[in-house]
């Protein structure tokens, strides 16, 4: 795999997060098919529903509940991590910025 993605091994592994400030559920979300608003796809506890009217309200910077992260598209939103420093408007894409920064920096940052 690292063949293919050289930040494979960096992005294959669990992070801390218990307690960290975490964006997931203000800049990225997941809504089942019932139409209920969770902050990300590991975290059970609803913030809303698509059926509230004031659903946005819901939207806002939380703590994480989980002891660990293991998913790129929920712990990108992890803040200390600062990982648009290295992707910039590539973060969903995990597509670096800088080729030749990207190892050294994602490793500083993880």
């Amino acid at each position: 795999m690292t063949a293919i993605d050289p930040l494979f091994s960096i992005n294959n592994q669990r992070l801390a997060s218990q307690n960290e400030r975490c964006d997931a559920g203000e800049t990225s979300f997941t809504v089942d098919g019932e139409g209920t608003i969770r902050r990300c796809h590991f975290v059970a506890e609803p913030i809303g529903s698509i059926d509230d009217d004031d659903w946005e309200r819901a939207f806002k910077s939380r703590g994480c509940p989980n002891a660990t992260c293991g998913c790129y598209i929920g712990y990108r939103n992890l803040q200390r991590l600062n990982l648009e420093k290295i992707y910039g408007d590539n973060i969903l894409e995990r597509i670096p910025i800088s080729p030749v920064l990207k190892i050294v920096t994602c490793q500083e940052s993880l």
